[in-house]
């Protein structure tokens, strides 16, 4: 199939991390600057866009083209970006399974995401993606927003240069990760899959959010008076002003974090425990949450760009401004009657009932997903879903002596490249380690390397998703082989009910939420969908669905919601 190789360069005063890509693409600031493209090993071409120069009818139609593979580093980004600029509305948007992106193949493999270090795990000699040279593209970019004249000759020839240097480095990656060879079409559809979800997005009740938002600026607001009154500092954000006001009162502390203040509450006097409280309460993420959404929702008022494909080296996916998967249960009784005195009420009002405003905006979070007109949401939960898992890969031996059976697996694996624990493979073939699943999906571990007893070093990340030098252990390789089949297992349902043309709108590590456009769901063909993949015999699976009346909610209890 033909290729073609493309990057972008654009402006917008949406933040792409705030906002995210469909957001930002509406925004009347965006504006496409540069475009750079290539058809196979032909030379890379470059425009420069302007007012009165648009994309030209060739690259457009090949863009449009179910021909011809587009390939790019952040396949989500630019494709959303390129249907705006193409002239498509909001919630139209150009077909994610035409795109190869290299970005999530990376990620797949096993590979750091950011374009510099990639480069350079992969002993690439281009130096596209440096700093410098990145620096240089945010140049331009602020060189059109302050000035109505065009970038001189000379900048438009190092910028080109700049660009040309992009569609090498995509050729050159997609050669070196080998993606025909080592991804298999089951994750390319997955990724699809996901993509067309974030494509239609979720409906958002904008005016509940914006008077939750209201709420906590009032409440915020009155916080902040308490605590400049309790402390005496003008900045509510200066870490270090509130630091020296702990230690002139007798308690030095080197960090004024969340965790570190609930310790040092325990033995603080009154005052000291006070200010502590409102400085740990000020910084809650539910604080936050409501204006990522506000900040992200489309015009349409649907959210989309939920999901960030293979975001944890188990293939878990991300999340973008909201994590479906932190949102609270609740108890409905308890909701419906918070969420109308949110809505309806006063700030004096809401703040009577709920009695601590950011614990009841929390806990109301989740009826901020809403369905579209005269449709209804349909959720589909595992019960149980990791010790069932644990259980099914375990058998009666256990846990403990599971991660025994890796270890010398992994001891065997470093002495004759492949070893065998049940259905699990593990193979060491230079210095990539590998596992395979049930599913047959593979974890690599690059840069492996074979230390002592069980254990292997490896590149990768981390839990805070930064990528550094790691240790797998059998423990360590008993957690991930048990989070990355719960993965295959919730994919795999979200697949066969987007495939099977239900309209699957959020999924999270244990559920999958539906709406039902056409009243015609059924609870208990739901059910058989999510059920028990075939390469996971003998598993039992406890399956649930329910429906949400109004608004998304995550049940305490089945009985709550049975239609």
């Amino acid at each position: 199939m033909k290729k073609l190789y493309i990057r972008i360069a654009f402006r917008s005063d949406c933040a792409p991390k705030r906002s995210g890509a469909y957001r930002l693409s509406e925004s009347s600031s965006f504006r496409l600057l540069m475009v750079a493209w290539a058809f196979g090993k032909e030379a890379p071409q470059v425009l420069f866009l302007d007012d009165n120069r648009r994309i030209p009818y060739s690259l457009a139609q090949a863009l449009n083209d179910p021909e011809i593979t587009k390939v790019t580093y952040d396949a989500a980004f630019t494709r959303v970006c390129l249907s705006r600029a193409l002239g498509a509305p909001v919630g139209s948007y150009l077909p994610p399974d035409q795109w190869l992106c290299m970005k999530s193949a990376a990620l797949y493999l096993g590979w750091p995401e950011k374009e510099k270090r990639l480069g350079a795990a992969l002993g690439m000699k281009s130096d596209y993606g440096s700093e410098a040279l990145r620096a240089m593209l945010k140049a331009y970019a602020e060189n059109t927003r302050l000035s109505k004249s065009a970038p001189s000759l000379q900048q438009q020839r190092v910028w080109q240069e700049i660009m040309c240097a992009g569609i090498d480095w995509l050729r050159e990656v997609e050669q070196k990760l080998e993606i025909g060879k080592k991804m298999p079409a089951s994750e390319l559809e997955i990724y699809y899959v996901s993509q067309l979800i974030n494509d239609d997005g979720v409906q958002i009740d904008t005016d509940f959010v914006g008077k939750a938002v209201g709420h906590m600026d009032q409440w915020k607001k009155e916080c902040v008076e308490q605590f400049r009154h309790l402390t005496g500092i003008g900045e509510e954000n200066s870490a270090l002003a509130f630091r020296q006001w702990l230690t002139k009162r007798g308690y030095k502390t080197d960090s004024v974090s969340i965790e570190a203040m609930n310790r040092l509450r325990s033995h603080a006097d009154k005052q000291t425990r006070q200010a502590i409280d409102l400085w740990t309460q000020l910084r809650k993420n539910s604080i936050n949450k409501y204006k990522a959404i506000a900040d992200s929702v489309s015009k349409d008022g649907r959210l989309r760009g939920l999901y960030q494909y293979y975001t944890a080296r188990v293939g878990r996916f991300g999340n973008g401004p909201v994590q479906a998967d932190n949102l609270p249960a609740s108890n409905t009784g308890r909701l419906n009657a918070l969420r109308e005195a949110a809505l309806t009420g006063s700030y004096e009002q809401f703040r009577e009932l709920s009695r601590r405003v950011p614990s009841a905006l929390s806990e109301l979070l989740p009826s901020a997903f809403t369905a579209d007109r005269m449709s209804r949401l349909c959720v589909a939960e595992y019960d149980a879903l990791e010790k069932s898992v644990t259980d099914w890969l375990c058998g009666d031996i256990g846990m403990e002596q599971y991660i025994r059976k890796l270890s010398k697996a992994i001891d065997t694996c470093a002495s004759t490249g492949e070893a065998y624990v049940g259905s699990i493979r593990l193979d060491l073939t230079g210095r990539c380690f590998s596992v395979r699943l049930p599913s047959r999906r593979l974890l690599y571990y690059n840069n492996a390397e074979y230390l002592c007893d069980g254990a292997l070093g490896y590149s990768g990340y981390d839990g805070h998703h930064r990528y550094s030098d790691m240790m797998l252990s059998g423990y360590w390789l008993a957690t991930d082989i048990v989070q990355a089949i719960m993965r295959d297992i919730l994919v795999s349902a979200v697949t066969s009910l987007y495939l099977s043309c239900h309209d699957v709108v959020m999924f999270y590590p244990n559920g999958v939420v539906i709406e039902d456009r056409r009243n015609l769901l059924n609870l208990k063909s739901v059910e058989c969908l999510v059920s028990t993949p075939c390469w996971a015999e003998g598993l039992n699976l406890n399956v649930r669905a329910y429906w949400c009346k109004d608004y998304f909610v995550r049940a305490n209890e089945l009985s709550e919601h049975k239609p």
